[in-house]
């Protein structure tokens, strides 16, 4: 099944999405980044989080569909509605025979879809259709839907009154046997809001430091690249308890490189000395940068140790990232890798016999039960 599975690896530069709406800057969520096939599987795939998302949603398409990209026609259809950083085990389909399938994922939140990113030839247009899996669209429950064409790993989450067996399922996130109605009091971040009970126009507006996607979402101050920030955070003038014009101090945003700082929570880096911030590195002690951990991974900075945070495989000096911790790596006999005590990739040793022709370090390894000069006879 694998022999023509593909997948085209998005990892170009990151696009941040902003947009003007009501004197605002809305704020959907960055490019999604480190996409890549699960440790080995190539049945699941997983990604590193993007700020601000409240959801993932991992599109499809064949070699045929790549140029769709770029412009606005049909590129893709929609696999999978997912809150996590992983796709589950379920990416079990295979194309035709000399194909592909690439994978590409955005984020999302109540201000929107994030962007797809750039291809070389210049910005991504994702034009998806309907749900890759045809029984999400056929008006029967089946497969492994909670309800009539909603829920489970492939389908859309369900809407209120309509059956779930977890939060997943529900556009909401909660599930209570039932998918219930977004609330301004159920203590999770749904419907319109923008964060946890507030904001979107339904709920009370939001405080200092909510998110939010535009300035109607915020009570008595102004939304500022997705966050409610006090009035006085962008009149231009360093007043208040900024540090300097319009950042630092306990209610505007942290400063950049270069501006005056007290402490490192001044600074968007963290790390505040000589009154000034300081650009993040990787032996300041702190976390900051595209470090997963402090001083380590990211891309830019050395491997992280087992135990350290992870955002993906890439990350860790094991290139195992499970879930949020580097784990040490353990091998198998079906990893593809000589590993272990193996003595050929996944045979000999604990592993099954080694076929005539493969390495050997005893005859115990081979088939045959014959080893010379470390080739099974």
């Amino acid at each position: 099944m694998t022999r023509w599975r593909r997948c085209l690896a998005w990892l170009a530069s990151a696009l941040a999405v902003a947009f003007s709406c009501g004197g605002a800057l809305a704020a959907s969520p960055e490019e999604v980044v480190n996409q890549m096939w699960c440790p080995v599987t190539k049945t699941c795939m997983q990604w590193s989080a993007a700020p601000g998302a409240t959801q993932y949603l991992l599109y499809r398409g064949t070699a045929g569909q790549l140029p769709a990209l770029l412009n606005a026609t049909t590129d893709s259809c929609t696999r999978i509605h997912n809150a996590g950083q992983q796709s589950g085990q379920v990416l079990q389909e295979s194309p035709p025979a000399g194909g592909l399938f690439w994978y590409l994922v955005t984020a999302s939140n109540s201000c929107g879809e994030g962007s797809p990113g750039s291809a070389s030839a210049g910005p991504r247009i994702r034009n998806s259709t309907t749900s890759c899996t045809a029984t999400c669209f056929d008006s029967v429950r089946n497969a492994l839907e909670t309800d009539v064409d909603c829920g489970g790993p492939d389908c859309v989450p369900c809407t209120s009154g309509q059956m779930c067996a977890g939060g997943s399922d529900c556009e909401n996130g909660i599930c209570n046997g039932r998918c219930p109605p977004p609330r301004c009091m159920d203590g999770v971040r749904n419907g319109t809001e923008t964060d946890v009970d507030c904001g979107g126009g339904g709920c009370n507006t939001c405080g200092n430091l909510k998110v939010c996607c535009v300035n109607a979402d915020c009570t008595l101050t102004f939304c500022s690249s997705g966050v409610c920030r006090r009035t006085y955070c962008g009149d231009g003038v360093a007043n208040h308890n900024e540090t300097d014009v319009d950042c630092g101090g306990v209610d505007c945003a942290p400063c950049t490189a270069g501006k005056f700082c007290g402490v490192g929570s001044d600074c968007q880096s963290g790390v505040c000395t000589s009154v000034h911030c300081q650009a993040p590195t990787c032996t300041d002690g702190v976390r900051n940068g595209t470090e997963s951990d402090i001083d380590c991974g990211g891309g830019g900075c050395p491997l992280c140790a087992n135990g350290k945070l992870c955002n993906a495989p890439g990350d860790c000096a094991s290139s195992n990232c499970p879930g949020i911790n580097c784990q040490p790596y353990t091998p198998t006999c079906t990893d593809g890798i000589r590993n272990g005590s193996e003595s050929d990739v996944d045979c000999g040793g604990t592993c099954t016999d080694c076929a005539s022709g493969r390495r050997c370090n005893v005859g115990s390894d081979c088939q045959s039960g014959v080893c010379v000069s470390g080739i099974c006879q």
